[in-house]
């Protein structure tokens, strides 16, 4: 049975794993963290990029309230300068070849808004293609949605390289409200940390290697029935 969930789960495997052939106590569990963050944004990287889709665990959904603003720009598109811009700063997915692994949807997550370039529309807002449809930017770190200012509220969901970054987001209901701001889109001592369960091995060597520990050294204990690097079998 898998036990590797939550963060500091994930954390005291690594530990456990430096632990085999060096000192682990040089490390603190923020450090550790940050390194198996960016272990496993690297990892989904290459993997999407040869093809491979991540799971539903890999993602975090979010529910995001939007409210009407102006777009502050040189000039205005088709419809007008009014948009529904979302009321907090997204953070920062992961991002591959050509697009960022992130997609916004309303809140049934079947209809699936396109996202375009604010500034490619604006360049061809007479072309029918563009006019009226409904899409969405990312400017200054909110979402911009354009050409639909009823909608005040849509569903995020994405790969995000940080996903502590949610602990920093108050969770809204399905109307956009914020019953309790003590409670975070993302909770590290209860929610799962977002990865297939099939990377963690992958995961934990990219760790490894960003903290200058031999993986190769561990291995080959594993070999000699000394240990098992295999966090699926725990």
């Amino acid at each position: 049975m898998n036990e590797l969930k939550t963060v500091q789960a994930h954390i005291d495997y690594l530990r456990g794993l430096i632990r085999q052939i060096s000192d682990d106590s040089v490390f603190s569990d923020k450090y550790l963290y940050k390194t198996l963050s960016d272990a496993r944004s690297k990892i989904l990287k290459q993997r999407v990029n040869s093809g491979y889709k991540p799971t539903a665990w890999s993602y975090n959904t979010i529910c995001v309230p939007f409210e009407k603003a102006e777009f502050h720009d040189c000039d205005c598109i088709e419809t007008g300068c009014k948009v529904m811009k979302s009321v907090i700063e997204i953070p920062e997915p992961v991002a591959i070849k050509d697009r960022a692994l992130i997609t916004l949807t309303d809140l049934s997550g079947a209809n699936v808004i396109g996202n375009r370039s604010s500034r490619r529309v604006k360049a061809s807002k007479y072309s029918p293609i563009s006019k009226g449809k409904v899409f969405w930017d990312i400017v200054n770190r909110k979402i911009v949605v354009f050409n639909d200012l009823e909608t005040e509220i849509y569903l995020v969901k994405a790969i995000f390289a940080e996903p502590y970054d949610l602990n920093d987001i108050p969770k809204y209901n399905l109307f956009g409200e914020c019953e309790d701001d003590s409670v975070k889109c993302f909770n590290p001592d209860t929610d799962y940390f977002p990865i297939d369960q099939g990377l963690n091995s992958d995961m934990y060597a990219i760790a490894l290697e960003m903290l200058n520990v031999s993986f190769k050294a561990i291995e080959d204990r594993s070999n000699d029935g000394q240990s098992n690097l295999n966090p699926d079998t725990q």
